[in-house]
């Protein structure tokens, strides 16, 4: 069970990967935003003549840091010189690193280039759905 101030953690962790990734679909933007369920998407691909050919749309997970809850439900990375300088009675929870994931797709044709990135990604459990086989990325 998840309790009160992970579900905290996790909302505000979602909100900073969310704005992380718009802001990487904008800086590099992709030819498509296909739906985050899709595994394979096809496409007419210029590189081998026109024909449909399909490539790999691969989940990226990206863990969380170590966060640390305040009573006021106020959300902050974890650092050392944090917890150093934080008296204990403004902490209600430390959230310990890779407690939580988030995934979201992209990928890229090997004959064209073209490629593709969700838009949006989910928060998933670091306990449940561990990042193993997966592409991963330190957050």
């Amino acid at each position: 069970m998840i309790s009160h101030a992970e579900r905290s953690a996790g909302r505000w962790w979602k909100a900073q990967r969310d704005a992380e990734l718009k802001r990487l679909n904008a800086e590099e933007p992709v030819n498509e935003h296909p739906p985050p369920y899709v595994r394979h998407i096809r496409h007419l691909c210029p590189g081998i003549a026109g024909r449909s050919v399909s490539f790999d749309y691969a989940e990226v997970y990206v863990t969380s840091p170590a966060l640390m809850v305040s009573n006021k439900l106020k959300v902050q990375v974890l650092d050392q010189e944090l917890a150093e300088n934080s008296p204990p009675r403004k902490v209600d929870a430390v959230i310990l690193a890779g407690r939580f994931g988030y995934v979201y797709r992209e990928g890229r044709c090997a004959g064209c280039g073209h490629t593709a990135r969700s838009l949006t990604g989910r928060v998933v459990d670091g306990i449940e759905r561990l990042p193993a086989g997966r592409k991963v990325v330190q957050g």
